[in-house]
This record gives structure tokens, C-alpha cells and sequence, in this order.
């Protein structure tokens, strides 16, 4: 699906190396990392707010994976984790998308994000002895529908949702991720 047929998101930025080379002294997967040039109508405020986020993340304009994330330090804090896989001791989801945008990357394929976000809702929540007004973040339901209307147009997942769709992660990926843990525990 093309993200220009999705009417409800909006461009977080585009992926790109960062100039700044590594040269600390634990093991890293990489030179560089990667990161996000922010698109100049996302306020500094709205990257960092608490809200429930859906980000997509978009190559050459195909939809290739759509994930949520309920950070507490906003969207930012969500795509810093992937931006920064590789240079850390990541999971193997994460340090597994990294590879997958750096291999789009070297092929001279634009990678975006896009998200949408919901507000806090206030719920009624049971406590121990009372009920209790709770305001609720969570992007479960928001990723949820994302899915299925992806699923009602395409009748298969985004080619790196990989857990969501039921497959295996590619054996040459997780071969990388499963490289680079035991040299950085090394």
C-alpha cells in the first residue's frame, strides 16, 4: 500500500546517516548511525508529548511496516530506539528494522516515517476499593485498526512485521543480530 493512500497520517520526517562517526570503545554494529530529519511542522513539543503513537514506516512511498509505541518521552523517544540499534544492546526487532532501513539506505531508497497519535482518554478504572478516573494512554487500539485496514486492502501484513504476520524473521537478519550480541557481550 502507498502511504499516499493513507488520508488519517502525518510525515514524522526522512531517514538518513548521521555525520557523526563512532569511535567509542565497546563493539558496534556500524560507522554511523542513522536518524530522523524531523519535517519542520512537527513542533519540538508534539515529537516529545505522551500521547499513544502509530508510527509507519515508509520506503520509496510502500508501506513496509506499521508499529505503535505509548513512550513516555513521545514519538522522538520511539524512532531514537530504532535510530541508535546497532550502537547499544538492543532487541532483536529492533536491531533487525535498523538493518532493514540502512539496507534500504545503501540501495538509494528513501525511508519516511509517518504516524498518527491519540490523545489521553479518561477511563474508569477499579481500584482495590473504589473506582478511580484514570487517564489512559495506549496505542494498542489505534495500531490495531492501522492493521486491518491494511489487511482489508492488501490481505497480508507489511513486509517487516514480521511477528505480527506470523513468519520467522529472515535467517541472514537474525544470523546479524545473534553476530553482533555475542561480539559486544565479547
Amino acid at each position: 500500500m502507498k502511504i499516499n493512500e493513507v488520508t488519517t497520517a502525518i510525515k514524522l520526517g526522512v531517514v538518513d546517516y548521521n555525520d557523526k562517526t563512532y569511535n567509542g570503545p565497546k563493539h558496534v554494529a556500524y560507522d554511523k548511525k542513522i536518524s530522523i530529519n524531523w519535517d519542520s511542522s512537527l513542533s519540538s513539543e508534539m515529537k516529545s508529548r505522551y500521547l499513544g503513537w502509530v508510527y509507519i514506516i515508509v520506503v520509496d512511498g510502500e508501506i513496509y511496516k506499521i508499529g505503535q509505541s505509548s513512550a513516555k518521552n513521545g514519538i522522538s523517544g520511539t524512532l531514537a530506539f530504532y535510530m541508535s540499534a546497532g550502537f547499544d544492546n538492543p532487541g532483536q526487532n529492533r536491531f533487525i528494522i535498523n538493518l532493514l532501513i540502512r539496507r534500504s539506505l545503501d540501495e538509494g531508497k528513501v525511508v519516511e516515517f509517518y504516524g498518527l497519535y491519540q490523545e489521553p482518554v479518561v477511563v474508569e478504572t477499579t481500584g482495590l476499593f473504589s473506582t478511580h478516573k484514570t487517564e489512559m494512554i495506549s496505542a494498542k487500539g489505534l495500531e490495531s485498526a492501522c492493521i486491518s485496514d491494511y489487511l482489508s486492502v492488501e490481505e497480508t501484513h507489511p513486509v517487516w512485521n514480521f511477528q505480527e504476520a506470523g513468519v520467522p524473521v529472515p535467517r541472514d537478519l537474525e544470523a546479524e543480530f545473534v553476530k553482533y550480541r555475542s561480539l559486544r557481550v565479547g
